[in-house]
């Protein structure tokens, strides 16, 4: 059965997001690392359940040019941005997407922590359908640790809601992709995470 993995607040800078994040909720998240090749890099804080919190941003050590790098610095503001569905059978999910006429990408990615461990994961993106970041990616981890497991702490989800003006469509479409998020009807698709911090509660949109 698929999971939640993570949740991405997006940022056009890691610096803001890192101190935007730490004034709402008074946790400072952990360093991540970079994304090669997508111009992007991250922060973390684990929910304390083997799902975890990031904030990705656009790395100016590399090159933004058609890059999710690029897409975040357009962005005026930190924002819940998309979540990722762990699984532990790619093949399975890449099946899954073909049985309701999706295309997927399929990528294998890694990178390196402060401490020198590498983490090595793959990624399949559906593609093909209307929904954009509302329809999440899938992710497996080929590593012993998960991210969850070196992040900073303080943090619980609560809860985590899709609304979309699709809800009828996108939530037979995450029925059928085992996407075990609610979508809840709404005028406008927003992501709302409501969040356990040191200062209370925090809902997070996007």
């Amino acid at each position: 059965m698929n999971k939640l993995d993570h949740l991405l607040w997006g940022s056009p800078s890691l610096d803001a997001g890192i101190d935007e994040f730490e004034r709402l909720t008074g946790v400072r998240l952990s360093l991540g690392g970079r994304h090669e090749g997508f111009g992007t890099r991250n922060v973390l804080a684990t929910f304390g359940d083997g799902t975890y919190f990031e904030i990705i941003a656009p790395d100016p050590q590399q090159t933004l040019t058609d890059t999710l790098g690029e897409v975040l610095g357009k962005l005026e503001r930190p924002k819940l941005f998309t979540f990722a569905v762990s699984t532990t059978d790619i093949p399975a999910m890449h099946e899954r997407l073909s049985r309701v006429s999706l295309l997927s990408r399929h990528v294998k990615m890694s990178r390196t922590r402060p401490d020198g461990e590498v983490l090595n994961w793959q990624i399949l993106y559906p593609e093909g359908h209307p929904f954009g970041y509302f329809v999440p990616f899938f992710i497996q981890w080929d590593t012993p640790h998960h991210p969850s497991q070196m992040a900073s702490d303080g943090l619980t989800l609560r809860s985590f809601t899709v609304s979309h003006p699709r809800a009828e469509e996108l939530k037979a479409l995450y029925g059928t992709l085992d996407i075990p998020v609610r979508v809840e009807q709404a005028a406008q698709p927003a992501f709302h995470a409501l969040i356990g911090t040191p200062r209370g509660e925090v809902e997070l949109t996007g």
